[in-house]
């Protein structure tokens, strides 16, 4: 009998072991506020505020028409990083 209760108290010690690691990584995670941190910082700002490109291209298009394509992509680059 007394063997018995030895080795349950054995496993006892083994499993509690075997959870103090686990816990251990777990600790170690990335936390859910960090995530949600992680994305404010890293998330594209809002680009609802630059318009729609108002452009009817010609063929071929003209320097002025390709000029404001290239103004439009770079009003929206600078949107969306948030500057």
């Amino acid at each position: 009998m007394r063997s018995q209760l030895n080795a349950l108290n054995d496993k006892i010690e083994a499993q509690a072991a075997q959870i103090a690691a686990l816990q251990a990584q777990l600790n170690q995670k990335t936390s859910q506020d960090d995530v949600v941190n992680l994305i404010g910082e890293r998330a594209a700002c809002n680009c609802g505020d630059v318009d729609d490109l108002q452009l009817t291209v010609s063929n071929p298009p003209t320097q002025p028409e390709t000029q404001s394509i290239a103004d439009k992509v770079h009003e929206l680059m600078f949107a969306l990083k948030g500057e």
